[in-house]
Formats: structure tokens, sequence, C-alpha cells
């Protein structure tokens, strides 16, 4: 069994490589067909876009607090609702388990510290590796003096096609910093269950009168020796890393392009600059005009190329430069308040305290310029607190054939 699973595994990551290859050797006409067409619909794409992100972000959610409340002594889903989520149990991102069939068999490959550094590891792997694509590609749209010191034809030609400069054929690929965007996207949709591996290093159980303390999610891993040491020691910096570092950078970023996301607030500011140590207080309503189209033409240039896109599309000004890091707050409060609150009355009731002030929050901002992603939200939110109803129910053995009543 094990090797034929091995034999599967190796057809699938075959496959899965032959596809790419296939893709990237098409991509130049692909782009080009459907280049025409993504602009002239590039509105309607947007939204699309921010709905299945919306939508995999809650389900992930979902998963992974079902499972938190479980691991903290509740009762499982329903039957129906828990074959629905293990549907979606992908979501959680645990590579050896639910992506890479197989790969679990090898051996220490199913302990818990080869997942924490495999997975933060590979995180940390794929952005410092978009991270040197990016400078790469800045250089070469900069006019870089690599290309310039009479390198051979055949390496001009690789940059030209692989890096961004554009080759002869009119094609010119993604610049720089749509890189940076997608590495910034990715963030978004994994940190979360990266932060759930990382919170279970100090998730601890005790065994014989509190002689045995072992791992929860890895019983062959005892709390205590240098093995145990050097996890707490990687997760704690992961722990600085990931919930702590990549939000509080977002954050500091987008303050910094709040002018340009809030254009009348950045007109308003151009204005009282421009109008500073001026005696006549009357405008040329000409200036004025021309200065706030300036302004906008500046908010567009720089908006249009940051990375952060992801953060704030979709939201209003007011909104924009504040809002995604506070709901990427609340998603970590939802899947990783089990390290804070082991047991479970203490989980149960800080998850319903964030899942109502998520809701009440969203209800008076309506923070999104679309009715349709803000019913979306909307929605997600009333999930969450119908599955948190849900499990509280199955914990007061509602669903069962016998008495919930405690006497």
């Amino acid at each position: 069994a094990t090797e034929s699973t091995f034999v599967a595994a190796g057809l699938v990551v075959l496959g899965a490589t032959a596809v790419l290859v296939l893709v990237y050797d098409k991509k130049f006409h692909v782009r080009s067909r459907f280049g025409a067409w993504r602009e002239e619909n590039e509105d309607a794409l947007t939204t699309v876009s921010d709905c299945i992100t919306i939508m995999v972000t809650s389900m992930q959610t979902l998963v992974m607090m079902v499972a938190n409340h479980e691991m903290a002594g509740g009762q499982p889903a329903p039957p129906m609702y828990e074959h629905l989520l293990d549907f979606f149990s992908v979501l959680s991102f645990n590579l050896f388990v639910d992506i890479l069939p197989g790969v679990g068999c090898l051996d220490g490959a199913s302990s818990y510290a080869f997942s924490l550094y495999t997975e933060t590891g590979g995180f940390l792997v794929l952005s410092c590796c978009m991270v040197v694509v990016w400078w790469w590609r800045r250089r070469i749209e900069q006019g870089w003096w690599w290309l310039e010191c009479g390198w051979e034809t055949r390496l001009e030609a690789q940059a030209m096609v692989l890096w961004g400069a554009e080759s002869e054929t009119g094609y010119k690929p993604a610049p720089a910093w749509k890189v940076m965007r997608w590495l910034v996207w990715i963030a978004k949709v994994v940190l979360p269950a990266l932060t759930l591996t990382v919170s279970n290093a100090w998730r601890c159980v005790e065994y014989d009168e509190g002689k045995l303390r072992v791992l929860l999610v890895d019983h062959n891993q005892p709390c205590e020796g240098a093995s145990y040491e050097l996890i707490q020691v990687y997760a704690s910096l992961m722990v600085i890393i990931l919930p702590l570092g990549v939000p509080l950078l977002w954050l500091l970023h987008l303050r910094r392009l709040r002018p340009h996301l809030d254009p009348d607030a950045y007109v308003k500011r151009a204005k009282d600059n421009g109008d500073e140590g001026k005696d006549d207080t009357a405008s040329d309503n000409g200036a004025e005009s021309a200065q706030s189209s300036d302004a906008l033409a500046l908010s567009e240039a720089v908006l249009g190329t940051s990375p952060l896109e992801p953060l704030f599309t979709g939201l209003d000004p007011q909104f924009s430069w504040w809002f995604d890091v506070a709901d990427m707050m609340r998603r970590l409060a939802l899947t990783c308040a089990i390290t804070l609150f082991p047991k479970l009355e203490g989980l149960i009731l800080f998850s319903l305290m964030t899942a109502f002030v998520a809701l009440a929050v969203h209800t008076q901002f309506r923070p999104y310029d679309s009715e349709l992603i803000d019913t979306l939200v909307a929605c997600s939110h009333f999930q969450t607190l119908l599955a948190l109803t849900v499990l509280l129910l199955e914990d007061a053995s509602m669903f069962g054939g016998g008495a919930w009543v405690s006497y």
C-alpha cells in the first residue's frame, strides 16, 4: 500500500509539472489573446476575484475554528456539517496531509516538528524567492548594468523573455510590482493556517498526574528536552515574523498610502500646502482644478502599481488603510485563540465575542464600495455565528437522543 501511495504521489507531481511546463510554454499566446478581453472586463474580474477570496478565507476560518473546538474537548460538528467542512479541509494548507498524499508516510514526516519547519520554512523561502524576482525585475526595468556589458545574445534574450524586458514579438511580461502583489495575496490567504501551526507549539497535555507532558498534536513529542526547546525558540521567532510582523508591516505601508487611498483628503492636503503662506484668500478655480487633477493622477499612479492592492481594493477610501488588517486579526483570533484559551468554555466565549463584534463593526460601517461584497461579507459573519451556535448546541447534547440538561 505504501509503495502504491508513493507511485500515485509521484504521478501527481509529474502530471502537475507537465501541466506547468505546458502553461509556461503557451502563456505568451494565451496572454496576448485574452489581454484585450481582460482589460475590457477588469472591473467585473476584480469583483469576481474579491468574491472568491472572501469565500476561500471564510471557509478556511470555519474549518480551523471547528477543528480547534474539537481539539479543546468539544463535541464534533453534526455529520452533515462535518462532511461539508471536510470538502474544504485542504484550505487548512496542511501540505503533508491534505495536499501531498503519501508524504506523511516518510520517516519523521508526520511529526509536528517536521510540519512546523517545512510549512513555515517553505513560506519564507517562497517569499525570499519572490522578493529576489521582484528585485531583479526592478533592476532590469530601470536599465541595469548587466545587460549593457556585452553579455551574449542568448543571456540577453533569456533575460528579456523571463524578467520583464520587451521581446521582439512585442510581448512584455508582468512588471515587478505584480510579483509582490501575488506575495501579499498568498500571505493574506495562508497566514492564519501558518499561525495555527506555530501556535500548536505551546499546546501540551498532561498524563499520569502531570508526570508526562506531550504536545496535543503530536504525542510522540514530549514538552521537555532539547528538541522541544528548539521548537519553542523557532516558534517564538515565527510568531514575531508571521502573525505580528506581517500585519504590522502591512499597516505601516498602508498608512503611508493613506493620502492616496483617500483622494479627497489628498487633494485637501495638497490645497492646504499650496495655500500656505499666501495672504490672498481668493483661489483661482482653474489652478485649483489643475491641482486636483494632478493629485488624483498621482494617486492613481501610486495605487495602480502598489503591491498592497489586495489589501485595499474594493474598500471605501476612509476604511482602505486599516480595515483589511483588522479583518486579518479577526481571522487570527478565531483560528488561533485556542492557544490563549485552551479550555472549551473560554474558547467558545471568546469566539462568540469576536464574531459578534466583527458583525457589529461590519454592519455599522459597511466598508466595501460594492453592495455585493458587503452582503457577501455579512453572510460570512453570520455563517461564523451559526457555526459557533451549532457547536455550542452540540456540546449541550441537544442533537442527541438523551437528556441535555445537567442536573
